[in-house]
Parts: C-alpha cells; structure tokens; sequence
C-alpha cells in the first residue's frame, strides 16, 4: 500500500503540473481537466463499477491486485506516443526576466510569496477536514446490509454523478479567479454531505450516491481549478508538487478521522451504525465552516497572471505558443 501510494501520488503530480502548465498558457485548462476527468468517469459508469463490485466478492485479493498490477504496465506502450515539447522561441526582451530563466531564483521568489503560504495553508485544512470515504462501505454493509455487487453498481451511480457535475462546470467562466474557485469548492464540499445524510435503502442510495457525487464532482474540479490559478510561470512542478504533498499528507490524517469517527460515534460507543455513520457526516460539515475564514487569507491576485500578461503583451511575435 505504501509504495502504490507513493506511485500514484508521484504520477498525480506530474500529470498535473503538465495539464497545469500547458493549461495556463494557452488558457485551455479547464477543458484539459474535462477531458482528464470525464473519460474514466465513463468507463466506470459503462462496466468498471459493477466489474470492480463482483472482482471484491468472487475473486481473491491476490488475483485482484495481480491483475491490476499487470493493467498498469500498459502505459509502458503509450511512452512511443508522448513527444517533448518545444520550448517557445523568446523574440522580446520582456521574456529575458521570465522565471524559467533561472529556476533557483525564481523559486526563491515564490518561496518568499505570501500568496503560495496562504494557499497552501487553505489547502492543508481542506485536506485536514475529515473525510467519510473509507467510512461509507462499512455504513453500507453494516446497516444497510448491501451486497458487494450492489456496492459496486452504486460506483456507477457515483460516476454518473461526477460526469454531471463536470459537465455542469462546462458552463463556468474560464476567467475564474482563485479565490472565487476556493470558495466553490468549500461549499461544494459540505453541500455533498447532505445527500449522503439521506440514504436509508437501497433506492436512496443509488440517488444519493449520484447527487453526492455531482456535487463532489463540481468541488474536485474547482479545487484543481484553484491549484492551476495558484501556479506562477515556470514552476508549475514545484508548486503543485507542493500543494499535492500538503494534501497527500493531510488527506491520509482525514480519512483516518473519518474511519474512526464512524467506530467513535457508533459501534464502538454501543450505537447502531446509522447514528455513527449521521454523526460522522455532522461533524464533518461543521470541521470544514473554518475553511470560510481562512478564504479572507487568500490573494485577490492570482500567480497564474504573473506570466499571463507578458504573454499578451508579446503574443503578436509568438505565434507558435499555442500550439505546445
């Protein structure tokens, strides 16, 4: 677990900063995020979610991660298809103070930026707030006493929702700033609780599952949305590399309040699994009311523009730009 862990996170960051780098530039990115997002969310919705639901209850764990190990080197034959990109041609004496002219320097800069700490910051409780995910299988099975087939038709359900949610998020301005995307996706965030409160049976449950998702869906988008505005030209990798270490870090330290809280407040304390899997839900809502507070610390600047005006400014002399 540790090392699919530290891969997964190494790979999320590196797609990231290149979906984050090329976005910026062109200014494309949400619609890159749409393509990166949707497409495996039609896949799961289509078979993945009811294939993933029988592989849990028919196959043994062995077999499983087997398989999914050997899945995973099929990005070893999409490697021929990747070319590296041509850096742009400089032509004006305004892009000889870029950042990309000398990397230690500007990361110095941006290291002394009190705009990176204080999203950094948002980002930290963001990911501290606990999180119900590791919780929601056991509230399935132990109140609702679903079956680990259902359990997976309903990640279909959940797909559905999130593909509805990014193409919801199709209708948003591509000018969006970062604090605006902060606060999206922190009422987003306790908004997608209250579904979940709902469920009691089976058809809630699809239901809910579907809403929950959507509106989960809308929050993620924002939220990498908000990481893109946070990246200032040049250290794209660096930056969201920083904030993606933040939110590993505390993501790992929320579920696991989640997970517990569910045991706290129910089972473990002599309750059913309902009242724990409620009062989980609770108080995750009001863990995350401080996130508005710290809204009022975020830039009104985003270090995304620090590089979007220079472009503009010799746009004419670099018509090539928007093709790498």
């Amino acid at each position: 677990l540790l090392l699919s862990a530290t891969g997964l996170t190494l790979r999320s960051v590196l797609v990231h900063a290149i979906m984050v780098t090329q976005g910026n530039r062109v200014g494309n990115y949400k619609a890159v995020q749409s393509v990166f997002q949707i497409l495996p969310l039609f896949l799961v919705a289509a078979y993945a979610g009811r294939l993933g639901g029988v592989v849990t209850e028919h196959w043994s764990y062995r077999a499983a991660f087997t398989v999914a190990a050997c899945l995973c080197l099929g990005y070893l034959l999409l490697l021929p298809l990747l070319k590296e990109p041509e850096a742009p041609v400089q032509t004006s004496e305004s892009d000889t103070s870029a950042p990309t002219e000398n990397p230690r320097v500007a990361l110095k800069q941006a290291l002394k930026d009190r705009r990176l700490w204080a999203v950094t910051a948002f980002v930290a409780y963001f990911g501290l707030v606990p999180s119900p995910d590791t919780a929601r299988p056991y509230f399935f099975s132990d109140a609702l006493h679903f079956s680990k087939v259902f359990i997976g038709e309903l990640t279909g359900w959940g797909a559905t929702g999130a593909v509805l949610g990014i193409v919801l998020m199709q209708f948003a301005p591509r000018g969006l700033k970062l604090r605006t995307l902060a606060t999206l996706a922190g009422v987003t965030m306790l908004l997608a609780m209250v579904p979940q409160l709902l469920i009691h049976d089976a058809l809630s449950a699809k239901i809910g599952m579907l809403a929950f998702n959507a509106i989960a869906s809308i929050c993620n988008f924002s939220y990498a949305w908000m990481w893109a505005r946070a990246c200032p030209k040049g250290l794209e990798t660096v930056v969201y590399g920083t904030l993606a270490s933040t939110l590993a870090l505390f993501y790992y330290l929320c579920d696991w309040l989640g997970t517990h809280m569910y045991d706290w407040f129910g089972p473990a304390s002599g309750h059913s699994a309902a009242y724990g899997w409620h009062w989980t839900l609770i108080t995750c809502m009001a863990s995350g009311i401080p996130l508005f507070f710290l809204l009022l610390l975020l830039p009104k600047a985003d270090p995304a523009e620090d590089h979007v005006q220079p472009q503009q400014e010799v746009g004419a002399v670099l018509p090539g730009a928007a093709t790498h």
